[in-house]
């Protein structure tokens, strides 16, 4: 076994087994009853707890119903007050008194149903009060708070929101976006967990979940938007988050990073400053066999190299108006890169043309990025219309230098040398205009239009020298020059009608136009034009709390990137060339999705995705025996299955989340080099749970796996994929503080199959990831005020008062 896979598993059976210690040793009594409602029909999953001290309301034990609204409740004799919740329905509580090892049945208990929006349910063995809203729903957090750790654990602890690791969503949704206050989180989906993670929780009021936001936000109908309304402290408020983080793997796959985060908010005024710096060591092995009629070539790369990373972004907004706000947004930073491949490159049989040989190719490549946003926020007219305006300007180059040198396995002699050095420079400029139009006054009716400009201008210089053996033909030098305009276009607009609280409907049309302008030395290239139409229907059925119904038909384009449309030919071995394809049309994708969830934790969905004009790397041979690869139109996909997940937090230790996917592939391909057409099952597994080891949950723990069958397409077949890892995490000095330790890629699986070709067969067996040991440091700070009328800083004994 591998030192780090020991390590952890040692690591965390040490912290497993004291959860066991405090099993219940006193007599215990039962409790036993049946739920249902008016009608007398059983409700399935109600919840049924018991309090024994009304003022702390703490919950001393915790049930549900089954299948036919029966409960079976054990807790110590004594006297409780006992609640049954289930939303749409009002909360019932009655007094009972359990005696000594005595059976009590209540018999049947009839909930009446509640045409209120405030609702009970428990998550993670706490009773929270849910206000259902027309768009979502809200939880005042205030009781929640104090015993959270960070913002992200606070978000945690709430229904319909999972939290699995750095992977934030909402039941139902695919995505989610973050506001904090007035300011919304610009970053990526992998960076709104470390945001989040930088916020005390002391900072939220009240949090707001949206299940169909404005489309600006929603473009697929699959985000949820969740709004952390502050509190009165953060309007004058200092505070942020340091950290640093180290890994350590097997095969020299290593980390060193420090991070941070100052923000400040003033009344009107905010801006935030995160820097962030990190070194990494990595190392990976690729095999690849070629295997023709007469001979086989086979090609082993192990690559060893390292990167550095400096950089951050900052932001800074204003409140010119009580409906309004400006601000800007920046980030610039700069990664170098630097790795050494070492190959062997065998031939069997070795021949004068094609002999076997060892090659080490340098490759150094400097990356700075920049870029910048502007934008402006409004809110207008008696229905309270939207605005939105950006404009946003990026600049991004990438110097490489590649130096490779082939010999002879045999004599050691030189086979073949060259040089390349890239010069690659990116700038452009785009502007977002959106709208939202609300038709009535209550937000049942709206339109949605706008606009999405965005123009580059990409400037490769390229210079190549090589010599060969023997071969003056091979020995020269060339250099070309590539200049690459674009410009991309997307107008859309979309309806949304909500007929009543239990339906809602959203249709919309967006068309994505692309011109692309190529020039070379050698000329220009003709212009490329291409429009795509991309329609989207979304219907949503919710006829109460526990059933919620919906269809959603969502189209999207993806554009080739520089790498796939760059005209240059470039060599990574002695018989191997790479070359991308400047005609490359967009990638369609269509997805039709016919969904159920069941109370906000099982989710179902009947699913069809296609894919149109897939990008497809094609390795073709010519006669010289040289492989060329080169981007391709080259597949049409379809898949027809279904997806599903479940997500269960009734106990105050423990959450856990299930989720699969299982269809039908279908792979189409024209292109001569591939076969005509493949067909599949297509399937996985991923498995995740969090723990809390303590009651003042400043301790906690995650384990997680994945699983992927047997996938194949046209391109290739694909051996089963699987990892596993595990973590745990303590805060100390009143949550301010927190330790992290994790085993990533305990066992993950290699990336190994085989592609038919015509007249040949490629065989690859690679190695991307190791068991690896992290581990990781933070400290929150702050400096707050609170200068709300009537409340000073003692909020706490306040709070307890009432």
């Amino acid at each position: 076994m591998n030192k780090y896979t020991f390590l952890w598993i040692w690591t965390l059976l040490c912290f497993c087994f004291p959860i066991h210690s405090n099993a219940q040793v006193n007599p215990q009594s039962i409790l036993t009853g049946t739920v249902t409602d008016p009608e007398g029909k059983a409700l399935v999953y109600a919840n049924i707890f018991l309090i024994q001290d009304p003022q702390t309301q703490k919950i001393v034990a915790h049930s549900t119903t089954d299948t036919d609204g029966k409960f079976l409740l054990e807790a110590p004799a004594g006297e409780y007050l006992m609640g049954i919740s289930f939303l749409g329905f009002k909360m019932h509580t009655q007094s009972v008194v359990l005696k000594a090892e005595e059976t009590l049945n209540l018999g049947k208990i009839v909930l009446e149903e509640d045409a209120t929006e405030l609702q009970t349910v428990v998550v993670m063995g706490e009773a929270i009060k849910v206000r259902t809203l027309p768009n979502g729903f809200s939880v005042n957090v205030n009781k929640l708070r104090d015993s959270s750790n960070d913002a992200l654990d606070l978000l945690r602890r709430l229904p319909n929101l999972q939290v699995k690791g750095e992977e934030l969503s909402v039941v139902g949704k695919k995505n989610v976006v973050i506001q904090i206050g007035n300011v919304l989180q610009r970053v990526s989906a992998k960076e709104v967990a470390s945001i989040l993670k930088g916020y005390d929780p002391k900072l939220i009021e009240s949090v707001e979940v949206q299940m169909q936001p404005a489309l600006r936000y929603d473009p697929d109908g699959n985000t949820a938007m969740i709004i952390l309304h502050t509190s009165s402290i953060f309007k004058e408020y200092m505070g942020g988050i340091v950290g640093s983080e180290l890994m350590k793997g097997a095969a020299r796959n290593d980390r060193y990073a420090g991070y941070g985060t100052l923000l400040y908010n003033r009344n009107k005024l905010y801006w935030s400053i995160s820097p962030a710096g990190n070194y990494n060591s990595s190392y990976m092995k690729e095999n690849l066999t070629y295997t023709y009629p007469q001979r086989s070539f086979k090609l082993i790369t192990p690559s060893d190299g390292n990167s550095t990373y400096m950089g951050g972004n900052a932001t800074l907004q204003y409140q010119h108006h009580k409906n309004g706000h400006i601000g800007i947004t920046a980030s610039i930073n700069k990664r170098k890169i630097d790795n050494l491949f070492e190959s062997q490159e065998l031939n069997m049989p070795e021949t004068t043309q094609y002999p076997n040989l060892s090659t080490q190719n340098g490759y150094i490549s400097r990356v700075p990025k920049m870029d910048a946003t502007a934008y402006w926020e409004q809110t207008f007219g008696v229905n309270k219309h939207k605005f939105w305006l950006e404009v946003n300007y990026f600049n991004y180059k990438d110097n490489a230098d590649a130096d490779y040198e082939s010999r002879r396995i045999t004599n050691k002699e030189k086979q073949l040398t060259y040089q390349d050095r890239d010069r690659l420079s990116v700038t452009g400029w785009g502007v977002n205009n959106d709208y939202s139009f609300l038709i009535d006054t209550q937000g049942n009716y709206k339109v949605d239009l706008g606009i999405k400009l965005l123009s580059s201008r990409t400037i490769k210089e390229r210079k190549h020298n090589q010599w060969t053996a023997g071969n003056v033909a091979e020995t020269f030098g060339q250099e070309d020059k590539m200049t690459l305009n674009e410009l991309w276009v997307t107008p859309y607009i979309s309806s949304t009608l909500r007929f009543s609280k239990v339906w809602w409907l959203r249709v919309g049309l967006r068309t994505a136009f692309t011109h692309r302008e190529i020039g070379t030395k050698q000329g220009n290239e003709p212009n490329i034009n291409h429009i795509s139409w991309l329609p989207s229907l979304h219907i949503s059925y919710t006829p109460n709390q526990t059933h919620k119904f919906s269809f959603t038909i969502n189209t999207s384009a993806k554009q080739p990137n520089f790498s796939q449309l760059n005209p240059f030919e470039w060599r990574t071995s002695q018989q191997t060339y790479s070359k991308g394809n400047t005609k490359l049309s967009p990638q369609l994708n269509y997805k039709y999705d016919l969904g159920y969830v069941y109370k906000g934790a099982l989710s179902i969905s009947a699913v069809i995705k296609q894919g149109r004009h897939l990008f497809s790397s094609i390795s073709t041979v010519d006669e010289r025996g040289r492989i060329y690869s080169q981007p391709e139109n080259a597949q049409n996909s379809v898949f027809w299955g279904v997806e599903t997940s479940y997500y269960w937090d009734q106990l105050n230790w423990i959450n856990t989340s299930i989720s699969a996917h299982y269809g039908k592939t279908k792979y189409t391909s024209h292109h001569p080099q591939l076969i005509a057409s493949v067909s599949g099952d297509e399937w996985g597994i991923n498995g995740y749970a969090s723990f809390v080891f303590n009651k003042q949950r400043t301790c906690w723990g995650y384990i997680e796996g994945e699983y992927t069958g047997k996938q194949k397409t046209t391109m290739a077949t694909t051996e089963p994929q699987y990892e596993f890892g595990a973590g745990i995490s303590h805060s100390f000095l009143q949550r301010r503080l927190t330790v992290s330790l994790a085993g990533m890629s305990l066992f993950a699986s290699r990336f190994k199959g085989y592609s038919l070709r015509e007249h040949y067969r490629i065989d690859f067996n690679h190695r991307f990831s190791y068991p690896t040991l992290y581990f990781s440091v933070s400290y929150k700070f702050s400096k707050g005020k609170d200068r709300s009328i009537g409340r000073n800083l003692n909020t706490k004994d306040i709070e307890r008062r009432l």
